[in-house]
């Protein structure tokens, strides 16, 4: 998905390409999700759209960072891959009411290796809430 939406069942994904090469346009992927019904889930390739996504989007996952792909074993990276540093770098972070996911991925990006940080896939259910 690039910039557009979906319904999926009782849930609306909206797709934004990567912000790191100019091409998210995080207000065409909302315009998708218009009309469409249930929670909303914005998928992404960077976490650094985060604090930008309206309170109406429930859950947002992403990935980019690779956890650093290079790390000290004592902690930290040398190099970091959002403009956030390590605060949104992987793992799942809550603010204000929303959640990130960002994920570690199994990949590399420019060197083809991976020092003292792991590959991980992320298994996440999506169930609903009770009525109130």
């Amino acid at each position: 998905m690039q910039n557009t939406a979906g319904q999926f069942g009782r849930v609306t994904i909206g797709g934004m390409d990567d912000a790191s090469t100019a091409h998210d346009d995080l207000r065409a992927t909302l315009a998708a999700m218009e009309g469409l019904i249930g929670p909303r889930i914005i998928l992404t390739h960077t976490p650094d759209l985060f604090p930008q996504m309206p309170d109406d989007i429930a859950l947002m996952m992403a990935g980019h960072t690779h956890r650093g792909q290079i790390r000290y074993p004592w902690g930290g990276s040398p190099v970091q891959m959002s403009k956030y540093g390590e605060k949104y770098a992987c793992g799942m972070v809550e603010e204000n009411g929303k959640i990130l996911v960002t994920s570690a991925g199994i990949g590399t990006s420019v060197l083809p290796l991976r020092f003292f940080t792991h590959p991980e896939l992320w298994l996440i259910e999506i169930r609903p809430q009770p009525a109130q």
